[in-house]
Protein backbone atom coordinates (compact mmCIF):
# COMPACT_ATOMS: atom_id res chain seq x y z
CA UNK A 1 0.00 0.00 0.00
CA UNK A 2 1.48 3.53 -0.90
CA UNK A 3 1.54 6.54 1.74
CA UNK A 4 -0.39 8.80 -1.12
CA UNK A 5 -3.64 6.17 -1.13
CA UNK A 6 -4.42 7.75 2.92
CA UNK A 7 -3.93 11.23 1.59
CA UNK A 8 -7.79 11.70 0.67
CA UNK A 9 -8.52 10.79 4.05
CA UNK A 10 -6.69 13.90 5.37
CA UNK A 11 -3.08 12.43 6.19
CA UNK A 12 -0.33 14.25 4.54
CA UNK A 13 2.74 12.12 3.26
CA UNK A 14 4.79 12.17 6.58
CA UNK A 15 1.72 11.03 8.77
CA UNK A 16 0.62 7.98 6.50
CA UNK A 17 4.09 6.79 6.11
CA UNK A 18 4.29 7.08 9.58
CA UNK A 19 0.79 5.33 10.16
CA UNK A 20 1.53 2.31 7.99
CA UNK A 21 4.89 1.73 9.38
CA UNK A 22 3.28 1.66 12.74
CA UNK A 23 0.76 -0.64 11.79
CA UNK A 24 3.24 -3.02 9.85
CA UNK A 25 5.66 -2.99 13.24
CA UNK A 26 2.81 -3.44 15.76
CA UNK A 27 4.24 -2.19 18.92
CA UNK A 28 7.31 -0.05 18.26
CA UNK A 29 9.55 2.61 19.66
CA UNK A 30 10.16 5.88 17.69
CA UNK A 31 13.38 4.89 16.73
CA UNK A 32 11.99 1.68 15.24
CA UNK A 33 8.58 3.76 13.28
CA UNK A 34 10.95 5.86 12.07
CA UNK A 35 13.65 3.30 10.55
CA UNK A 36 10.91 1.84 9.15
CA UNK A 37 8.83 5.00 7.44
CA UNK A 38 12.31 6.12 6.50
CA UNK A 39 12.24 9.49 8.45
CA UNK A 40 13.87 11.69 10.32
CA UNK A 41 13.84 10.77 14.32
CA UNK A 42 12.66 14.66 15.33
CA UNK A 43 9.77 14.72 12.96
CA UNK A 44 8.15 11.21 13.87
CA UNK A 45 8.07 12.74 17.48
CA UNK A 46 5.61 15.66 16.13
CA UNK A 47 3.86 13.36 13.55
CA UNK A 48 2.91 11.01 15.92
CA UNK A 49 1.68 13.51 18.16
CA UNK A 50 -0.48 14.57 15.76
CA UNK A 51 -2.31 11.17 14.94
CA UNK A 52 -2.79 10.42 18.52
CA UNK A 53 -4.51 13.92 18.71
CA UNK A 54 -6.54 12.13 15.41
CA UNK A 55 -7.15 8.55 17.18
CA UNK A 56 -5.03 7.02 14.87
CA UNK A 57 -2.18 5.86 17.59
CA UNK A 58 -1.88 5.22 21.10
CA UNK A 59 0.97 5.26 23.58
CA UNK A 60 1.88 2.90 26.70
CA UNK A 61 4.86 2.26 28.45
CA UNK A 62 7.03 -0.81 28.19
CA UNK A 63 10.13 -1.64 30.90
CA UNK A 64 10.68 2.55 31.01
CA UNK A 65 9.80 3.16 27.07
CA UNK A 66 7.13 4.63 24.98
CA UNK A 67 5.85 1.98 22.47
CA UNK A 68 3.00 3.19 19.95
CA UNK A 69 0.33 1.39 18.64
CA UNK A 70 -1.67 1.66 15.39
CA UNK A 71 -4.90 1.73 16.19
CA UNK A 72 -7.09 -1.29 14.37
CA UNK A 73 -8.34 0.16 10.78
CA UNK A 74 -11.67 -1.51 11.90
CA UNK A 75 -12.12 1.11 15.00
CA UNK A 76 -11.46 3.51 13.03
CA UNK A 77 -13.92 3.13 10.62
CA UNK A 78 -16.28 2.73 13.34
CA UNK A 79 -15.14 6.32 14.69
CA UNK A 80 -15.61 7.78 11.12
CA UNK A 81 -19.12 6.22 11.07
CA UNK A 82 -20.14 7.51 14.54
CA UNK A 83 -18.85 11.25 13.78
CA UNK A 84 -20.75 10.76 10.42
CA UNK A 85 -24.06 10.21 12.15
CA UNK A 86 -23.54 12.96 14.47
CA UNK A 87 -23.03 15.55 11.99
CA UNK A 88 -25.62 13.88 9.84
CA UNK A 89 -28.09 14.61 13.29
CA UNK A 90 -26.38 18.15 13.13
CA UNK A 91 -27.32 18.85 9.52
CA UNK A 92 -30.97 20.03 10.03
CA UNK A 93 -29.88 22.99 12.35
CA UNK A 94 -26.75 23.31 9.78
CA UNK A 95 -29.11 24.38 6.87
CA UNK A 96 -31.31 26.31 8.67
CA UNK A 97 -28.23 28.55 9.68
CA UNK A 98 -27.06 28.47 5.62
CA UNK A 99 -30.91 29.80 4.66
CA UNK A 100 -30.51 32.34 7.07
CA UNK A 101 -27.32 33.48 5.49
CA UNK A 102 -28.52 33.06 2.07
CA UNK A 103 -30.93 35.46 2.66
CA UNK A 104 -29.04 38.48 3.86
CA UNK A 105 -28.31 40.98 0.94
CA UNK A 106 -24.91 40.63 -0.41
CA UNK A 107 -23.27 44.41 -1.80
CA UNK A 108 -20.30 44.79 -4.27
CA UNK A 109 -18.93 47.86 -3.92
CA UNK A 110 -17.22 49.21 -7.74
CA UNK A 111 -14.45 51.97 -7.98
CA UNK A 112 -12.68 53.14 -11.30
CA UNK A 113 -13.77 53.02 -14.84
CA UNK A 114 -12.85 49.58 -15.86
CA UNK A 115 -14.86 47.95 -12.57
CA UNK A 116 -18.06 50.49 -13.65
CA UNK A 117 -17.76 48.22 -17.08
CA UNK A 118 -18.44 45.63 -14.54
CA UNK A 119 -20.97 46.42 -12.59
CA UNK A 120 -22.58 47.65 -15.92
CA UNK A 121 -21.71 44.62 -17.75
CA UNK A 122 -23.31 42.67 -15.20
CA UNK A 123 -26.87 42.16 -16.42
CA UNK A 124 -25.65 40.39 -19.47
CA UNK A 125 -25.39 37.72 -17.28
CA UNK A 126 -29.38 37.27 -17.50
CA UNK A 127 -30.24 37.18 -21.52
CA UNK A 128 -33.90 36.74 -22.28
CA UNK A 129 -34.56 38.71 -19.28
CA UNK A 130 -35.79 42.55 -19.02
CA UNK A 131 -33.43 45.27 -17.58
CA UNK A 132 -35.95 48.03 -15.87
CA UNK A 133 -33.49 51.13 -15.26
CA UNK A 134 -33.72 55.10 -14.60
CA UNK A 135 -31.65 57.23 -16.01
CA UNK A 136 -30.31 60.93 -15.11
CA UNK A 137 -29.95 63.83 -17.46
CA UNK A 138 -25.73 63.67 -16.81
CA UNK A 139 -23.75 63.61 -20.32
CA UNK A 140 -21.76 60.87 -20.92
CA UNK A 141 -17.86 61.01 -22.07
CA UNK A 142 -16.73 60.52 -24.61
CA UNK A 143 -14.79 56.96 -23.31
CA UNK A 144 -18.00 55.68 -21.62
CA UNK A 145 -20.32 56.75 -24.63
CA UNK A 146 -18.16 54.33 -26.74
CA UNK A 147 -18.37 51.53 -24.47
CA UNK A 148 -22.52 51.87 -24.02
CA UNK A 149 -23.55 52.54 -27.72
CA UNK A 150 -20.80 50.16 -29.17
CA UNK A 151 -20.58 47.66 -26.74
CA UNK A 152 -23.10 47.60 -24.00
CA UNK A 153 -26.09 47.94 -25.82
CA UNK A 154 -25.03 45.99 -28.76
CA UNK A 155 -24.39 42.78 -25.97
CA UNK A 156 -27.85 43.52 -24.37
CA UNK A 157 -29.93 43.26 -27.75
CA UNK A 158 -27.70 39.89 -29.18
CA UNK A 159 -28.55 38.50 -25.18
CA UNK A 160 -32.30 39.04 -25.94
CA UNK A 161 -32.36 41.40 -23.18
CA UNK A 162 -35.31 43.61 -23.29
CA UNK A 163 -35.50 46.90 -21.35
CA UNK A 164 -38.02 49.61 -20.01
CA UNK A 165 -36.12 53.01 -19.06
CA UNK A 166 -37.39 56.10 -16.91
CA UNK A 167 -35.90 59.41 -17.08
CA UNK A 168 -36.06 63.37 -17.34
CA UNK A 169 -37.01 65.17 -20.71
CA UNK A 170 -33.44 65.97 -22.05
CA UNK A 171 -31.23 65.47 -25.44
CA UNK A 172 -29.69 62.03 -24.41
CA UNK A 173 -33.21 60.50 -23.25
CA UNK A 174 -34.55 61.83 -26.94
CA UNK A 175 -31.57 60.32 -28.43
CA UNK A 176 -32.51 56.97 -26.90
CA UNK A 177 -36.21 56.85 -27.81
CA UNK A 178 -35.31 57.25 -31.50
CA UNK A 179 -33.59 53.84 -31.23
CA UNK A 180 -35.84 52.40 -29.07
CA UNK A 181 -37.24 49.57 -31.58
CA UNK A 182 -33.86 48.50 -32.75
CA UNK A 183 -32.72 48.31 -28.96
CA UNK A 184 -35.52 46.27 -27.79
CA UNK A 185 -35.86 49.07 -25.22
CA UNK A 186 -39.13 51.39 -24.63
CA UNK A 187 -38.73 54.66 -22.85
CA UNK A 188 -40.89 57.58 -20.99
CA UNK A 189 -40.60 60.61 -19.66
CA UNK A 190 -41.23 62.01 -16.12
CA UNK A 191 -41.65 65.93 -16.87
CA UNK A 192 -42.70 66.50 -13.27
CA UNK A 193 -39.82 69.07 -11.01
CA UNK A 194 -39.61 66.88 -8.20
CA UNK A 195 -37.89 64.12 -10.25
CA UNK A 196 -34.31 64.74 -10.42
CA UNK A 197 -31.84 61.36 -10.46
CA UNK A 198 -28.45 61.54 -10.31
CA UNK A 199 -27.27 58.08 -10.62
CA UNK A 200 -28.59 55.61 -12.88
CA UNK A 201 -30.71 52.61 -11.53
CA UNK A 202 -30.37 48.71 -12.96
CA UNK A 203 -32.88 46.61 -11.72
CA UNK A 204 -32.63 42.59 -13.35
CA UNK A 205 -32.81 38.89 -12.97
CA UNK A 206 -34.82 38.63 -9.55
CA UNK A 207 -32.25 39.38 -7.44
CA UNK A 208 -30.18 42.38 -8.35
CA UNK A 209 -29.84 46.29 -8.26
CA UNK A 210 -27.09 48.26 -9.04
CA UNK A 211 -26.50 52.03 -8.89
CA UNK A 212 -23.71 53.68 -11.20
CA UNK A 213 -22.63 56.86 -10.57
CA UNK A 214 -20.68 57.98 -14.15
CA UNK A 215 -19.84 61.06 -12.76
CA UNK A 216 -18.27 59.56 -9.93
CA UNK A 217 -17.38 56.34 -11.61
CA UNK A 218 -18.30 54.51 -8.91
CA UNK A 219 -20.91 51.52 -8.63
CA UNK A 220 -22.94 49.11 -5.56
CA UNK A 221 -24.67 46.36 -6.55
CA UNK A 222 -27.27 44.42 -4.27
CA UNK A 223 -28.06 41.05 -4.73
CA UNK A 224 -31.52 40.61 -2.58
CA UNK A 225 -34.74 38.97 -4.09
CA UNK A 226 -36.83 41.42 -1.13
CA UNK A 227 -35.13 44.78 -2.50
CA UNK A 228 -35.34 43.63 -5.93
CA UNK A 229 -38.96 43.22 -5.67
CA UNK A 230 -39.60 46.24 -3.39
CA UNK A 231 -37.60 48.25 -6.14
CA UNK A 232 -39.45 46.67 -9.21
CA UNK A 233 -42.52 47.39 -7.44
CA UNK A 234 -41.35 51.30 -7.30
CA UNK A 235 -40.67 51.05 -10.80
CA UNK A 236 -43.83 49.97 -11.84
CA UNK A 237 -45.97 52.56 -9.87
CA UNK A 238 -44.08 54.66 -11.41
CA UNK A 239 -43.76 53.46 -15.37
CA UNK A 240 -47.52 53.51 -14.80
CA UNK A 241 -48.55 56.77 -14.10
CA UNK A 242 -46.00 58.51 -17.35
CA UNK A 243 -47.28 59.33 -20.82
CA UNK A 244 -45.76 57.76 -23.70
CA UNK A 245 -44.17 60.51 -25.55
CA UNK A 246 -43.77 59.66 -29.81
Amino acid sequence: MRSSDLKPYGLSSTESKTYLAAIELGEATVERIAKKARLNRSSIYHTLKILKQKGLVSSAKRSKKTVYIAEDPEKIKFDMEEKLSAFERLLPELRSITNVIDRKPKIRFYEGYEELLEAVNDSLHYPNSELLFWFPDVPLNSEYSDFWYQSYQPSRVKAGIHSRAIGPVCEMGHEMLKHDRELLRKTRFDTSDTFQPTSVIHIYGNEKVAIISHKDMIALVIKSKDINLMMRSIFESHWASLHIFR
